[in-house]
Formats: C-alpha cells, structure tokens, sequence
C-alpha cells in the first residue's frame, strides 16, 4: 500500500512510496505540494523489499533483490547516478548480487550482501562493497557474505558467512615514502 516512507525537514521534504507500484513520491514540507515522483527506471526486484535512505540532498532508492542503488537530487528528481552490485557470471539467481545497505559513514554507503536461505555451496562474488555517496563509484570491495558490519574509531567490524570470521577495516597509510641515501 501507500506508505509514508520518510520525513526530512533538513531538506524540507516527506516521502510517500507504493512498493507496487515501485513509485516513490516526493512532496514540499511546507505547503504539501508534490515536487516529483521517481520514473519507470526502478527495477523490478525492488518489489520485493525497496527501501529507501537520505544522505547530503540525495534520496537513494534500493531495493536488496535487485542489486541496484539509484540516487536522486531530493528536492528536483533528478537522476545523480546508479550503482549496480554486478553478477559475476551466473552465481546469482537475481541478476546482480542482492545488497543492504549495512552502515553509512564519512560521505561513503557500505553495503552487504546476503541471502534468506544460504544454498552449499555459497555463491561467488557476494561482497562487502564500500560505495562513494557524491557519484554512486565503488571505491573497495571485499568477498564477504554478509553476516553484519559495525563502524567505530574509523574502523569497520564484518563478520563474514562464508569463514564465520570477524575482520577489521581501517585506513591503512596514505602515502608511502622512499629514501635514497
């Protein structure tokens, strides 16, 4: 059904979406006018669980069967850009690899995938993905069958289905210095 699916007053916007439909509406806090409603662009998986989350002016619309990110100007609908988590070969039964967006930290979107009934062998190519907020590039990614992040001190916690280990992620040096003598 049609659902109020967000309030935003640092942008002045609130959310209406029909999974359905695989509409989301977007309208002015202020007067209640509709700005603009997303287009025929949404994939059809986002059927089965489209969510939806707002980062700097950006309205981003995913949908964890599809594998797609779509980001939007959230007060103009226009299209920023789309983020695909790509099928290697044929290991995934859904296109592109099924995606959540775990955590959101520092102008970046992590993002795990994992699956409602795990089938052995697991499938290749499910990733720990780490996605730029600004234009929808993925800046890393690791093989990790989501089990679950964390992010605390500038270090991501995963714990990873597919070796039940927990891995930490920091920045490692940003430069690397040589001398000759």
């Amino acid at each position: 059904g049609f659902t109020l699916t967000g309030v935003y007053p640092e942008d002045g916007v609130f959310t209406f979406g029909e999974v359905k439909q695989l509409k989301t509406w977007v309208f002015d806090l202020d007067t209640g006018t509709q700005l603009w409603e997303t287009d025929d662009t949404i994939p059809q998986f986002n059927f089965y669980s489209q969510r939806q989350l707002v980062i700097d002016g950006k309205l981003i619309i995913y949908g964890s069967y599809a594998g797609t990110m779509n980001a939007f100007n959230i007060t103009t609908g226009e299209k920023l850009w789309t983020y695909d988590a790509e099928n290697i070969g044929s290991e995934s039964p859904y296109g592109n690899y099924p995606i959540s967006v775990s955590a959101v930290s520092d102008g970046k979107i992590y993002l795990t995938t994992s699956e409602h009934s795990y089938t052995h062998p697991l499938y290749r190519g499910p990733n720990l993905r780490c996605v730029n907020v600004t234009d929808g590039t993925e800046i890393w990614s690791i093989l990790d069958f989501g089990g679950g992040v964390a992010i605390a001190d500038g270090r991501l916690l995963s714990s990873n289905s597919m070796d039940n280990m927990i891995y930490c992620y920091g920045k490692g040096r940003s430069a690397t210095s040589v001398y000759i003598q």
